[in-house]
């Protein structure tokens, strides 16, 4: 299992890096794909729990939100449009339908998508390459230090109902690896910023990362699943992987928005 996600890891970073700099399509695409893959699991664990989720109008909730901004007058009719889809749906399909099936299909939806807007809205800033690079190693360093943390100091229990693994000493790794990782990042790409700035974001996605982690262990419990799927080799699925990634995007977008100019 180790070596598979080291393979993963290895190879799989470098691609991630190589389409984001290339920016414009290649960026859209990524980040639709991964809310395309995310939104498949999260219906694919409704079915393992013995609900129908409403697989079309979620992709187009998904899409809408996503790109939000780019739609203008017309992103409103369109979302009066899935959510009439929905209406008319649920009349017809019950009562093999349900509001259960509706309310999960439409959360998993508005959680990827809404989530999603952001590292797309990152293109906007100045530097989106920097900046959506500094999301992913202030992420990637977060859980890294909260494995590190829980692994050689572990001992105290932090969500034992959500995470069992998860200990108040991985949090304090995975709070403190993303500071030093931002610390770093500011002196070697962004050494016209304020270092104090590039710190303070470390230590909040430090945080927030963790909330996106546990958020996806509450999702995984519910479903009474391990992994949300398994599309990436050792680390299982999407939702998986970039569950603090999710949460950490819209904090470095607006950070760099209010802050950073």
């Amino acid at each position: 299992m180790l070596r598979t996600r080291v393979i993963t890891t290895v190879i799989g970073i470098p691609v991630l890096l190589g389409v984001l700099f290339k920016g414009g399509i290649f960026w859209d695409t990524f980040f639709v794909l991964l809310g395309m893959f995310g939104l498949w699991e999260f219906y694919s664990m409704m079915r393992q729990k013995g609900f129908i989720p409403i697989v079309i109008t979620g992709y187009l909730l998904l899409y809408l939100l996503a790109f939000y901004d780019r739609w203008g007058e017309l992103g409103m009719v369109l979302l009066f449009l899935i959510f009439a889809m929905v209406v008319v749906g649920s009349v017809i399909k019950y009562p093999k339908i349900n509001i259960a099936d509706i309310a999960l299909s439409l959360t998993g939806a508005i959680y990827l998508g809404g989530l999603l807007y952001y590292p797309i809205k990152i293109t906007t800033l100045r530097e989106p390459f920097l900046v959506i690079l500094l999301v992913f190693l202030l992420t990637w360093t977060s859980d890294t230090g909260g494995y590190i943390g829980g692994r050689l100091l572990g001992k105290h229990k932090m969500a034992p109902h959500l995470s069992p693994g998860k200990t108040w000493e991985g949090a304090v790794g995975a709070i403190i690896f993303p500071i030093i990782t931002a610390g770093c990042f500011s002196i070697m790409a962004m050494n016209n910023v304020n270092p104090a700035y590039i710190l303070i974001l470390g230590l909040l996605v430090g945080v927030t990362a963790q909330f996106g982690d546990l958020f996806m262990s509450s999702i995984k419990r519910y479903f009474e699943v391990k992994d949300s799927g398994w599309i990436i080799p050792g680390h299982g699925g999407v939702l998986d992987r970039f569950d603090s990634f999710l949460m950490a995007a819209p904090v470095v977008y607006y950070y760099f928005l209010f802050f950073i100019k």
